[in-house]
């Protein structure tokens, strides 16, 4: 036995240092689970800043020039859409408010003012008529105010007065009614003459020859 000893020593020392390598190492590769999780949170927390650092870089990096521009436009139409509608419904209210009636709009009860003097018969009076209205119209607008007159249709010619207030035409003498308007004499029929505002019609019982 010693001699066998004496001769495989140095085979049992390498066997015994290997089984002694190979025990070490299996008890390293058994380090609890809970322990190697805690060293890669470690490690990890460790590289993330750093991570984080080069992350923030690549997105700046490769954001261009052309690109900030880009969005800058971008958001100035959008401001200047913005002006643009807020303008046009300011606009539109200001239309709006001039279309409605103003308080004391009289437009729609405007009347014409006329005044019919006859100094033959001493007669003088004013009053309103509706625009449009003619001299025939004034005259028996002031029929309620005592104007008594006559007169003869002749079609297209309109009205021919024939007696204001008693007084009559008269034929022999060539004596007629003639008219004028603020003070010069009349070129037109009285039911063709549309009165305007503050007009004065005047009758004088005088010579004319027709």
């Amino acid at each position: 036995m010693k001699n066998f000893l004496k001769k495989n020593i140095i085979v049992l020392s390498l066997f015994l240092i290997s089984l002694g390598s190979t025990v070490y190492f299996y008890s390293r590769s058994q380090i609890p689970t809970s322990i190697q999780e805690e060293i890669l949170t470690s490690e990890q927390g460790i590289d993330s800043p750093i991570e984080k650092t080069a992350s923030i870089d690549n997105e700046l990096a490769f954001v261009t020039p052309s690109q900030k521009s880009n969005t800058q436009i971008s958001s100035g139409m959008t401001n200047a859409s913005s002006s643009e509608t807020n303008t046009e419904s300011s606009t539109s209210s200001s239309e709006q408010a001039e279309m409605l009636p103003t308080e004391g709009d009289t437009s729609e009860k405007e009347t014409i003012k006329a005044i019919l003097h006859i100094p033959d018969i001493d007669f003088e009076a004013t009053t309103d008529l509706p625009p449009g209205s003619n001299a025939f119209d004034l005259m028996n607008a002031l029929k309620e105010k005592g104007l008594s007159f006559s007169a003869e249709n002749h079609g297209s010619l309109g009205a021919f007065i024939q007696s204001i207030g008693g007084i009559s035409v008269d034929y022999k003498k060539h004596m007629f009614w003639i008219y004028y308007i603020n003070g010069k004499k009349a070129q037109i029929g009285i039911s063709n003459y549309i009165l305007t505002q503050d007009d004065i019609i005047t009758w004088h019982y005088e010579a004319e020859d027709i």
